[in-house]
């Protein structure tokens, strides 16, 4: 044996045992996985072991290639109630696989995989990360496809030349020679071969297209480097060459291109590698690090340089966009993200960020109080560059943009995981099958991880389906996401025949840090969304604008929920001119933070007539309702929950309850609510002996039922439903404070909320009143009545439908404020069909959907519709009065102020007479005081000749100021009863009779 034979053998001796690939079978199993790369697990499964995975667990294979080729995989493994959905990698190739199902854990199948993965000489690893939970991988069997066609660059790469073809692309002959025809999706491969360090290149594309204008992905190792849309050309047989990537910078050795249609019929002649010339740039910035705000190239005129302290500043108006040269030294491209330092007057921030003229991100972040009040915030989500020098640009879309530090920086990546997925895969899956009927809720539960979600949404909002839609993806929509969930998508408007306005969640977290995926379907024109939420956001405005086709779009929003409990999400029309389309959405927290682990809270169980030993400590011996008082007295000190058992039969109540306790503090409240078993149970329901269905005029009108009195503080009344009952569902009798109503729905009542002194008290006022997610319907005086000096009360997501019940002694109105009621906010309601009827056609009917009286102050209605009401929409004699995105339709009086008002894109809809007295009016000023009501964007549409739209004839004092907006009448003689008094600014468009 020869000294080389020798060093050879003795080398060999020393390398570990490691899997090779070659011409023959590669079976890859346990031993071959990497153990400190691998979360998985390795379990004994008879004579052999396998690995078991649960959703995001991963392992790492190792297997060293004898040269660069192509390989078959084929999987052996089971599946327990899951699809499996795996990530598979390797250094040149990424793969998305749905393999399927099987029928237990057991019985194992093979699956052969359609796509091919690239092996590099030497040593490769092999990733496999499970989407997916209960997978179990026996082994991983390599079959070598074929050696790659390798092609040293620059050159021209014929398109047919590659190594592998997806089943929707194939081979064509054209005149001489031949090109490559791409369906929808298909995709080739080749191997290029960089032989030059530090090389760039410009890469262009010959191709033709029939009837659609192209759209290709360029991904160079499974790193997306364009997404681009390029010119169609006239037809088949008309060929074009044009830049597809202007500078791509490669790696010395072999890399792997990936060319995507995301369109049909596109036509691919040949890929073009070309030396690129760029001169480089006078000022680069290595990343990462701080980018001197100074060192940029600009277009843009008259940017200003200022003084800020000791440092200096840029100044950024509207439109200007400014540029940074910065380079990546790395040999291997790296994950970056974009913090800026900056300052706002009088605007919120809108910027535009893009790499290389590849747009990569749209952001709208927070305004500061003041120009010297400086925030720091990431731009970015997580970008990548290759190695080289790129190109950033900042393009400002506001006005009063101030900036004085940049920093690009690699950010700690925390693993996110789902916890909430909707209509998007996962555990807690839903569709929208809530959305029929007046039965409008989704409660989704899972009671062995505790986790709970509740939806409350419009009546009227629908699924849609667009399973056979054209729709365009936009490149935010993840890779992983499996794109089925745009085949249909939830809508919803802004519009007077809506139940609430948009879209509410409710999902059951701890405190902590989570990221909300939107995955949303956009339509074309300008469209924006608004968010609210308990929390707080990183954006709350989504501007959806630019699109002209349907565009599948995913959305990414950081939240920052400080409170345990329940974490609230609102997605908000903008205006009636836009719809929502929501095809899925998550909720995701970083894998390392903490579950929560509060403990049971003090409870009792509550039935109609009691169980068992009726002690209260379990379902099977619950404590009857009439002890009601007494369980609160007992939660006093610690807070806690009584829960309502709904499968006990119904709570059939014939007279009043007195609550005179209430919970320790406003962290320890006593929550009162329905026990739900499963996601079969119901809400618990409560029967008084009111008339039903309600007679005009009945003698039976019920008694009110829970009267909340002194000490009654703290309470919380949840996932309830309530029919058959007097002035009072809840009758607050005596002061008392933080009292909260959610996800009650009431059917045939006088009153669900009363608000009227009981005793020798002198007054009976709520401090701190909260109403949430309430359906209210078929009601002769109103949803709430408020008096005394009741104050901080909100009002969210109500639906208060009279049904147009009638009772010749009083009328109703949906929401009443009096005395000296304060600081109220309603938001995302609609308040309809609150009638009168008189015996006399000459009488003034009354009924109005919110009305509030000259003391009450501070008053606040956002994103609600009055509708269908004999009187007033909106009848408001408050002070520091203000409404803002409002609906008032077919009501006889939209809007009537009679203090001053402040409204802002409200809308006024062809008012409605029902009978009796008065003429029908959008807008109009009454009493004597003398008053300003002033509007700024105003859309009033009216089809009669017979209405007013602004009107101040009966107050000789007052004007109505309206600054912007579009009036749109037919035939009216005249828009107003008063040339003086009513002002129209010139920004104002008529659309019919001027004034």
């Amino acid at each position: 044996m020869n000294e080389q034979i020798l060093k050879a053998t003795f080398f060999l001796m020393l390398l570990p045992i490691i899997s090779y690939a070659s011409s023959n079978d590669i079976v890859l199993t346990t031993a071959d996985i990497i153990q400190e790369e691998t979360s998985a697990t390795i379990h004994k499964r008879g004579s052999g072991t396998e690995l078991r995975f649960s959703k995001n667990r991963s392992a790492m294979f190792k297997v060293n290639s004898l040269g660069t080729s192509y390989h078959q995989l084929t999987l052996t493994y089971s599946s327990k109630n899951y699809t499996p959905q795996l990530t598979i990698k390797t250094e040149l190739t990424q793969l998305n696989v749905k393999a399927l199902p099987t029928i237990g854990h057991g019985n194992f199948t093979s699956y052969k995989v359609l796509e091919q993965i690239l092996l590099r000489p030497g040593v490769n690893h092999i990733y496999v990360e499970s989407l997916s939970h209960n997978f179990y991988l026996r082994n991983i069997r390599l079959k070598e496809v074929s050696s790659s066609i390798i092609h040293s660059i620059p050159k021209t790469i014929k398109s047919w030349e590659n190594h592998y073809k997806s089943p929707n692309v194939y081979k064509a002959a054209r005149g001489s020679s031949y090109e490559t025809r791409f369906g929808k999706g298909g995709e080739v491969h080749y191997s290029i071969n960089n032989l030059e360090e530090e090389a760039k290149y410009d890469v262009s594309v010959t191709y033709s297209s029939k009837n659609t204008t192209p759209k290709l992905d360029l991904r160079i190792n499974g790193m997306n480097f364009s997404h681009e849309e390029i010119e169609p050309t006239n037809g088949h047989g008309s060929s074009k060459t044009r830049l597809l990537f202007k500078g791509l910078a490669l790696k010395k050795g072999i890399s792997e291109l990936t060319l995507k249609s995301l369109n049909h019929n596109f036509y691919l002649k040949n890929i073009k590698f070309t030396k690129a010339e760029t001169p480089l740039p006078e000022k680069v910035t290595t990343v990462p690090g701080n980018i001197s705000v100074l060192a940029f190239s600009s277009n843009s005129k008259n940017i200003q340089i200022a003084n800020r302290g000791s440092s200096k500043e840029v100044r950024l108006k509207n439109g200007q966009t400014i540029e940074y040269f910065i380079e990546n030294k790395e040999e291997d491209p790296v994950d970056f993200q974009l913090d800026i330092q900056y300052s706002s007057a009088r605007t919120t921030p809108k910027i535009d960020i893009s790499i290389n003229d590849l747009e990569i991100e749209t952001n709208s972040i927070e305004k500061t109080n003041s120009h010297g009040d400086f925030l720091t915030r990431t731009l970015t989500k997580t970008f990548q560059l290759a190695p080289g020098i790129h190109k950033l640009n900042i393009k400002s879309r506001a006005n009063n943009l101030y900036f004085k530090k940049l920093k690009i920086a690699v950010p700690v990546i925390k693993k996110l995981i789902p916890l909430y997925q909707v209509n998007a895969g996962g555990n807690n899956t839903g569709s929208w099958f809530g959305d029929k009927g007046r039965n409008n809720e989704i409660t989704f539960t899972d009671l062995d991880t505790k986790q709970s979600f509740y939806t409350f949404g419009s009546a009227t909002s629908k699924e849609v389906d667009l399973s056979n839609v054209d729709i365009y993806f936009d490149n935010s929509v993840p890779r992983e996401l499996n794109l089925d969930i745009f085949k249909s998508a939830r809508q919803d408007r802004l519009d007077e025949q809506h139940s609430t306005p948009g879209v509410f969640y409710e999902f059951k977290v701890p405190k902590g840090n989570y990221q909300l995926k939107l995955h949303l379907v956009t339509i074309p024109g300008a469209t924006q969304l608004r968010l609210k939420s308990n929390a707080k956001l990183s954006k709350e405005i989504l501007d959806l604008s630019g699109e002209e086709k349907l565009t599948a779009k995913t959305i990414e929003i950081g939240i920052e929920h400080n409170a345990d409990g329940k974490l609230q999400i609102e997605i908000l029309p903008f205006s009636r001119d836009v719809t929502v389309l929501l095809a899925g959405l998550e909720v995701l927290v970083s894998d390392d933070t903490p579950e929560n682990h509060n403990e049971i809270p003090n409870r009792y169980f509550v039935s109609p007539k009691g169980t068992g030993n009726k002690s209260g400590t379990s379902p099977s011996n619950s404590r009857p309702f009439k002890d009601i008082n007494t369980l609160i007295g007992r939660l006093s000190s610690t807070g806690g929950e009584i829960l309502l058992l709904s499968n006990k039969g119904i709570y059939r109540i014939s007279s009043s309850i007195n609550i005179r306790n209430g919970g320790a503090s406003e962290d320890r409240p006593v929550i009162v609510k329905t026990f739900r078993e499963n996601n079969e149970s119901t809400k618990a329901i409560f029967k008084g002996t009111r008339q039903t269905p309600w007679i005009n005029n009945s003698n039976n009108t019920g008694n009110e039922f829970l009267r909340l009195m002194s000490g009654a503080n703290n309470l919380k009344f949840e996932d309830i439903q309530f029919e058959d009952f007097g002035n009072g569902i809840f009758r607050i009798g005596q002061p008392i404070s933080n009292l909260t109503l959610s996800k009650i729905r009431s059917k045939n009542f006088t009153r669900l909320v009363e608000n009227y002194k009981s005793g020798s008290v002198s007054h009976a006022s709520v401090v701190r009143l909260k109403l949430e997610n309430i359906e209210a319907l078929g009601y002769t005086r109103g949803v709430i009545r408020l008096k005394y000096n009741s104050k901080n009360i909100t009002i969210n997501n109500l639906l208060g439908d009279s049904e147009q019940q009638l009772d010749q002694s009083s009328f109703p109105m949906g929401i009443a404020l009096d005395d000296y009621v304060s600081n109220v906010n309603i938001s995302n309601s609609l308040l309809k069909n609150h009638r009168q009827q008189r015996s006399s056609s000459s009488s003034y009917f009354n009924g109005d959907g919110i009305a509030t009286e000259s003391k009450v102050d501070d008053v606040n209605i956002v994103d609600t519709i009055s509708s269908g009401n004999s009187d007033g929409g909106f009848d408001l004699k408050s002070t520091n009065t203000n409404l803002l995105r409002t609906i008032a339709s077919n009501n006889k009086r939209n809007y009537r102020f009679w203090n001053p008002a402040s409204l802002s894109s409200v809308t006024s809809l062809n008012p409605q007479k029902f009978g009796g007295g008065g003429n029908k009016v959008h807008f109009g000023a009454y009493g004597s005081r003398s008053f300003n009501v002033t509007i700024e964007g105003v859309n009033v549409i009216d089809t009669d000749s017979n209405s007013r739209v602004f009107s101040v004839g009966e107050n000789k004092n007052s004007k109505i100021i309206i600054n912007s907006g579009v009036i749109q009448t037919n035939e009216n003689p005249d828009l107003r009863d008063s040339h003086t008094r009513v002002e129209f600014s010139p920004e104002i468009i008529f659309k019919g009779n001027n004034p």
